[in-house]
């Protein structure tokens, strides 16, 4: 059996703004998802574990997910998509948080 280290591929939501166009029309932006980040996705376990951050904020974490160090930043309250192998959603939801390590990259969901 292989083991796959980056099972999963995230995506992350992008919004384009709105603009008026030449008959002064308004046309509101768009939301889509881009990306393909490899992942690793694990549930929190069910033993509602609370996570710290530096600022003293606490939040009780659904998912934590792995990426390689170089990977882009993430803000808070983000939305992001985590994929299986087969396209399906795992998770769909905003970033609670997000930290860059020696080793690799971790965000909470």
């Amino acid at each position: 059996m292989i083991v796959s280290f980056r099972p999963h591929t995230l995506s992350y939501q992008i919004t384009s703004e709105g603009y008026e166009d030449e008959n002064g029309d308004f046309h509101p932006g768009e939301t889509s998802f881009t990306g393909e980040i490899p992942c690793r996705c694990e549930p929190n376990g069910g033993k509602a574990e609370v996570i710290v951050f530096d600022d003293g904020t606490t939040f009780v974490y659904r998912y934590i997910i792995y990426m390689d160090r170089n990977c882009k930043e993430f803000k808070r309250d983000e939305r992001v998509r985590v994929f299986r192998k087969d396209g399906s959603i795992l998770v769909e939801a905003k970033v609670l948080g997000f930290q860059r390590g020696q080793l690799n990259a971790r965000m909470w969901v």
